[in-house]
């Protein structure tokens, strides 16, 4: 019986540590991205930028008209980077919610547990920034991560309290019959 008793324990702890490896890999994803010198990262945002403008043009969703390819990347750049920060944010904060429900943990603390942890990398990301030549740590970055990991969060909570209020009214249904 003990055999089995470990055997099972093992399979658990291989399964929570199976659940936490999204989190390290998007973790190292977004190391590898922040640890790219400025004029990589622009080169890499440019090139998703004239992707979107090509399946827009492709899709007539927008017409770039007499403007440039170039001066069109200009103008989206900020809004680009600003959303890739706050999408790769809200995937790791799902990734990171991911662990924490493989490790066990549950109920109303599970979200915010995963936004903390969340946020507190978009700090430590931020601070390896300073050391990246021509790159900076930003605030205001930080704050673009936790909006991402926040509107998770908020989603989250809210479908929390719907099930909440969804299993209450079935028990009540229950009693009453």
């Amino acid at each position: 019986m003990d055999f089995y008793r470990k055997q099972r324990a093992n399979r658990a702890r291989r399964r929570m540590l199976l659940m936490w490896l999204p989190a390290i890999g998007m973790a190292a994803l977004i190391f590898g991205f922040s640890a790219q010198p400025a004029a990589a990262s622009t080169k890499t945002s440019d090139s998703v930028t004239r992707l979107l403008l090509r399946i827009a043009d492709a899709t007539r969703l927008f017409d770039t008209g007499q403007d440039s390819v170039q001066a069109w990347c200009e103008r989206l750049s900020l809004p680009v980077r600003k959303t890739a920060h706050m999408a790769e944010y809200v995937i790791f904060c799902g990734t990171i919610l991911l662990g924490l429900y493989g490790s066990g943990l549950r109920g109303k603390k599970w979200p915010l547990r995963a936004f903390s942890l969340t946020l507190f990398y978009a700090c430590t990301d931020e601070i390896h920034q300073i050391f990246v030549p021509g790159r900076a740590g930003r605030v205001s970055d930080v704050l673009i991560d936790g909006i991402g990991a926040g509107a998770l969060t908020m989603l989250l909570y809210h479908w929390q309290q719907r099930r909440e209020r969804a299993e209450a009214g079935a028990q009540i249904k229950n009693i009453q019959k």
